[in-house]
């Protein structure tokens, strides 16, 4: 069964840089869903499980995504990114643990403890992570370079729902701007998420249910 939140939520991004909705697409590539068998393939080569709405995404919806946003005016300031793919995940894991075991090892540190049970998704232009708490499946915002208010920030309670409300925000990463205080995750009906829609032409405020 397809996740038709998640395509219509793409769709309507899309949309945006169709009908001078202020945003251009410059990187745009979406992959079939996933069969079992690759699921199942790329979990032997991991030797470990992913986490279960990772799989429910690339099976329902895309295997892999790879989508790029900036403003069409440059005197706006706007960029989205939103990205996975599910056969670079052995690629991404090891990497990502090479640079966790190098460089945050000590879990009795309070900034190394975010880096900690952790299974990365996706390594921003930027070098930081979005990953998984193995424990909790909320998603994370991981921060490659001391950046205190961002790491361990959690934007989405699993990977399915950070993937709809990081939609419902054209994929913008200037996540702190839509985390309210005493609102769990990306707040994609808050103040700021509306005004940003509006901006960009959109004039929906769901939340992608």
């Amino acid at each position: 069964m397809l996740n038709s939140t998640l395509e219509r939520l793409l769709e309507t991004v899309v949309n945006l840089s169709h009908n001078d909705g202020g945003v251009e697409i410059f990187e745009f590539e979406k992959g079939a869903p996933a069969t079992d068998a690759e699921i199942e393939r790329v979990e032997n080569e991991l030797q470990r499980p992913i986490p279960q709405t990772f799989k429910n995404v690339s099976t329902t919806f895309a295997k892999e995504l790879s989508l790029g946003l900036e403003p069409s005016d440059e005197s706006q300031e706007f960029f989205g990114e939103l990205g996975w793919s599910l056969d670079g995940l052995p690629e991404l894991v090891a990497e990502f643990e090479n640079f966790r075991n190098d460089v945050y090892p000590d879990a009795d540190d309070p900034y190394a403890r975010a880096w900690q049970n952790k299974f990365p998704l996706y390594r921003f232009g930027n070098e930081d992570y979005l990953a998984v708490d193995v424990a909790s499946q909320e998603v994370v915002y991981l921060s490659h370079d001391g950046d205190t208010e961002l790491n361990g920030l959690a934007l989405g309670r699993d990977f399915e729902d950070f993937a709809k409300r990081s939609l419902c925000l054209a994929a913008s990463v200037e996540y702190l701007q839509f985390v309210d205080e005493g609102t769990p995750y990306l707040n994609v009906d808050g103040a700021n998420a509306c005004a940003l829609r509006k901006s960009l032409g959109w004039d929906a405020a769901s939340n992608g249910e």
